[in-house]
């Protein structure tokens, strides 16, 4: 796989691909950690932004956030597609040239940035579990590997860049009210409407049917 992928000029963003070890070591500063109190956003949750965000980086949005790291909180938007397909940016990778897969817009938080999200019953090698079968990486070859596997985005996902709390910034948006929380779950994630997601998580949270 050409660890050198493009987009469309329109979109301006470069994406050299985080590679190996060095690129999982950045991403395991970030989020490992120990497991958070009982009033933080913890490991293996969901984030569901209240009717009245008013950020609008995070209106109407659902994130899976990790564990707490001492540099805060990190995670990835789950229902932002960015309207960009796989073969945009590996136009030169055969095995994606045919790939419609949506790329999702994992946050505000270095867009030229590819974290890969997937659900494996197996432990896979440089990968960082974030819930039940339910694992973040950032390795090109596990990337492709994931990719030459899987047929469609029901197992397997790619955001660009991702979404980030300084230390207390986000236990001081869930206790001002910003935020529902829920337990996170890989049927959820991989098989619930990116169009709805919001829209029924926020109601079943106590939001109003929309």
């Amino acid at each position: 796989m050409s660890l050198q992928p493009r987009l469309p000029e329109a979109e301006r963003i470069r994406i050299p691909l985080a590679q190996g070890v060095a690129a999982l070591a950045l991403l395991a500063a970030l989020l490992l950690a120990a497991p958070a109190g009982a009033a933080d956003a913890e490991f293996g949750q969901l984030l569901v932004a209240k009717e009245h965000m008013s950020d609008p980086r995070f209106r109407e949005t659902v994130i899976l956030v990790t564990r707490h790291a001492g540099q805060g909180t990190v995670g990835v938007v789950l229902n932002r597609p960015s309207g960009i397909v796989l073969s945009d940016i590996f136009p030169k990778v055969d095995s994606l040239s045919e790939r419609s897969d949506v790329v999702y817009f994992g946050g505000p938080m270095s867009r030229d940035f590819m974290v890969l999200l997937f659900r494996s019953p197996e432990v896979p090698e440089h990968s960082l579990k974030v819930g039940d079968e339910l694992y973040l990486s950032t390795d090109a070859a596990l990337l492709e590997k994931r990719l030459r596997k899987s047929e469609s985005d029901k197992d397997t996902r790619v955001f660009l860049g991702y979404a980030g709390w300084a230390p207390g910034q986000l236990e001081a948006e869930i206790t001002r009210g910003d935020w529902y929380t829920t337990e996170a779950d890989v049927k959820t994630i991989f098989e619930k409407d990116p169009k709805r997601i919001w829209r029924d998580l926020s109601f079943g949270l106590g939001g109003q049917a929309i």
